[in-house]
């Protein structure tokens, strides 16, 4: 079988499949919370978009355990992902969390859910800890190792349900399967399919995230082009900004 996507491609993939579940969570979804009376209209187009946008997670993190293995620096990685989780919550409680009354009273920062980029910053954190344990320690004592590294996987969790951010310790919890899987079998499919179970407890429609499967078992370990790279990272806050105003403009001012 030819193996011929990048992690580039898959990151398109996920990027694309996410923006649809945005579009349903941000438009549809409110615009059925302001005008109930839509619903009936609007409900089979959200369920469709949501579906499409349960690959995007399985695949977001299957491209984390990736870039754990093959970065070069983990600490650069880190702090990239938490300066990028800081910039794009603006955009993700414009697009998915603020009333109409909560901009006009100056309210711009929900704290009663935060965004996905927490999350995966949390589940890297939790690998590389587990990851320094199984190198330095699991060797000369393994049941010490074992109970530091559920330590501080739960920690992780802990601070993934605490931030209240997207996928909670769910979310944490499946990076660390990913990881796991990752290194005993070197399959990307079996990565994801490992990253789906675990995900599978968040909620029934997360079984959707098996499709994910497919094109990571066409993956082919390479970087794919690094054109784009970095405006594949922005497209994070970019695309829940721009969602953002157009909630702002076409569904909020029908409340």
């Amino acid at each position: 079988m030819e193996k011929f996507l990048t992690s580039h491609d898959l990151r398109l993939l996920a990027c694309a499949t996410m923006l649809a579940d945005h579009v349903a969570a941000s438009l549809i979804d409110w615009h059925m919370r302001v005008v109930p009376a839509l619903a009936a209209q609007l409900v089979p187009w959200s369920y469709v978009l949501h579906c499409i946008g349960r690959v995007a997670f399985p695949l977001f993190a299957f491209l984390l355990v990736e870039g754990f293995w093959h970065t070069r620096d983990r600490r650069r990685y880190l702090v990239r992902l938490v300066v990028l989780a800081l910039v794009s919550e603006l955009p993700f409680d414009l697009a998915l969390m603020l009333w109409e009354h909560d901009m006009a009273s100056g309210v711009w920062w929900r704290w009663d859910h935060q965004n996905v980029l927490f999350t995966l910053a949390l589940g890297l954190l939790a690998i590389w800890v587990v990851d320094l344990l199984r190198e330095r320690v699991a060797v000369s004592r393994p049941a010490l190792a074992q109970l530091a590294a559920g330590m501080a996987v739960a920690l992780c969790c802990a601070a993934a349900w605490m931030l209240r951010s997207d996928y909670s310790w769910y979310g944490v919890l499946t990076i660390v399967a990913g990881y796991a899987a990752s290194a005993r079998w070197h399959r990307p499919w079996l990565t994801t399919l490992a990253i789906v179970a675990v995900l599978r407890l968040y909620g029934w429609t997360e079984v959707f995230g098996l499709l994910a499967c497919v094109p990571c078992a066409f993956y082919n370990g390479q970087l794919g082009t690094r054109r784009g790279r970095y405006g594949q990272y922005l497209f994070y806050p970019a695309h829940l900004l721009a969602l953002g105003v157009l909630r702002i403009v076409l569904v909020l001012p029908a409340v």
